[in-house]
């Protein structure tokens, strides 16, 4: 008796090769995710770092140039002299103080307004939260942009620098607030500096001398301040201690 044997059927390759393009679209889109998710807080760190040191850069040039072109330290100080002919007073001109305020932080803004994109670039293998392969693999580049609102106030300090002696600091306070731009996120932060404008040292009189635990002067001659003697409240005096003995004799 002769077998049948039946045809094979014929293979769908389009099938097979519509499956085929699926697992490779789905393993993509899950190794993007894996990456972005794991390089996400690396790339926040990094691009805070760099735009901190651009902001403070971008700060402390404009100081220093702006301060130097635009501070009239001659209007900027005022002083009073005594009847003596010795300055006896110094203050400072605050019109003066905001005009150079607004100044300095309006050339700070302009400055970090223009502020470029920029590029930094990280290493693949920090993905992998390794010490061993955080530098290993092709470096990713990612583009960031700062955008920044500069903020700033003017004050001062005294402190004190020795017997009658005063310094007075006159600062500038710059906040900057900034958003940065990267790829599908956006992270803010912001950076504060404290930068002195100007100094005045007042000096009073200065003493001649100066008197001790013991009464003695230190200094140029003079007489000594008679020791004062307190009472030994520890003890009671004779009077009070008479007393009672003269109630019981009555």
């Amino acid at each position: 008796m002769a077998m049948k044997i039946g045809r094979r059927k014929k293979l769908n390759w389009r099938l097979v090769l519509f499956l085929v393009l699926v697992m490779i679209v789905f393993s993509t889109v899950q190794t993007i995710y894996y990456y972005e998710t794991s390089m996400r807080p690396h790339l926040e760190v990094a691009a805070e770092k760099y735009a901190k040191q651009y902001a403070v850069k971008t700060i402390n040039d404009s100081i220093s140039k702006k301060i130097a072109d635009e501070a009239n330290y001659n209007l900027l100080m005022n002083f009073r002299e005594g009847a003596n002919g010795r300055i006896s007073a110094g203050y400072f001109n605050m019109q003066e103080a905001t005009r150079l305020q607004a100044k300095v932080t309006d050339y700070v803004q302009s400055e970090l307004t223009h502020a470029k994109e920029e590029e930094i670039s990280l290493p693949l293998g920090v993905v992998y939260e390794s010490s061993i392969l955080a530098g290993i693999g092709p470096n990713i580049p990612i583009k960031i942009r700062p955008v920044s609102i500069v903020k700033s106030q003017v004050g001062y300090d005294t402190q004190s620098a020795g017997i009658n002696q005063t310094v007075h600091v006159l600062y500038l306070d710059i906040t900057v607030e900034e958003t940065i731009i990267v790829p599908f996120s956006s992270h803010p932060s912001q950076y504060s500096t404290r930068v002195p404008i100007a100094y005045v040292v007042l000096a009073g009189d200065v003493p001649q001398m100066v008197f001790n635990s013991q009464g003695n002067a230190v200094g140029q001659s003079s007489t000594a301040i008679p020791p004062i003697e307190l009472p030994n409240l520890g003890e009671p005096s004779s009077t009070s201690s008479a007393a009672p003995s003269q109630n019981q004799a009555n």
